[in-house]
């Protein structure tokens, strides 16, 4: 049963005014049900590879290409043969081969700097070390061990 839209009560199927307020009754029409649309039948993918297939395999060798390549650059300059750890040895000299001199005189070398022994080396190395650090005593001491090995070492003065 209908009922009135300014004052509520309940309305006759056939009246026109509301008994009550005497507004009148809208009629309105039933709205029908949308057509009954049968829903498509799912679409079953075709045999093979979907056409994205190509360019995700294409992105992933460009990725593995670009890894190899940054790897193959990192590396390049590196020795990859393990190193033999450093021990102090005096250095070796070379020997003069017999070689036909060059047309054009060669111009004067400069006098050889007196050859140092490797433990006068040591001891300046850490007279210097402990001096700045502040130890001036270690650093005295070590001083004149080098100086008594070997007189051509470069002068070191104290605070």
């Amino acid at each position: 049963m209908p009922y009135c839209d300014s004052c509520g009560v309940e309305l006759e199927a056939d009246s026109k005014f509301c008994g009550h307020c005497g507004v009148r009754v809208k009629v309105t029409e039933p709205i029908p049900p949308p057509p009954f649309i049968p829903a498509e039948p799912p679409q079953v993918p075709k045999a093979g590879k979907p056409p994205h297939t190509y360019s995700v395999m294409l992105v992933a060798f460009l990725v593995v290409a670009g890894l190899l390549a940054g790897w193959h650059f990192w590396t390049a300059g590196r020795k990859m043969e393990p190193t033999a750890p450093r021990t102090a040895t005096a250095p070796t000299v070379l020997k003069k081969e017999s070689v036909t001199p060059p047309a054009k005189p060669r111009p004067a070398t400069p006098a050889k700097e007196p050859e140092v022994r490797l433990d006068a080396f040591v001891y300046y190395n850490r007279a210097l070390l402990y001096k700045e650090m502040g130890e001036y005593e270690k650093a005295r001491r070590d001083y004149q061990k080098g100086k008594d090995l070997d007189r051509n070492i470069p002068p070191m003065s104290f605070p």
